[in-house]
């Protein structure tokens, strides 16, 4: 909190500062204020937004040769 903000919304605008024109957003929707930043923020850059289902979402470990 003492470096990305000390509130759900300033923590998600300073991570969505990676976010480029024209690139891709994939987060998990949340009924928390961040959605709404990252959401403004992805329009701004004229970026694209696909939401994770975290049901989809399967443990997955890489190792040298591909997954293990």
């Amino acid at each position: 909190m003492a470096y990305l903000g000390d509130t759900v919304e300033k923590i998600a605008e300073n991570k969505a500062g990676i976010i480029r024109n024209k690139g891709h957003v994939v987060y998990i929707k949340s009924n928390t204020g961040s959605d709404t930043v990252l959401e403004k923020c992805a329009k701004e850059h004229s970026a694209t937004i696909d939401h994770a289902d975290p049901g989809d979402i399967e443990n997955a470990s890489y190792g040298l040769n591909g997954t293990t």
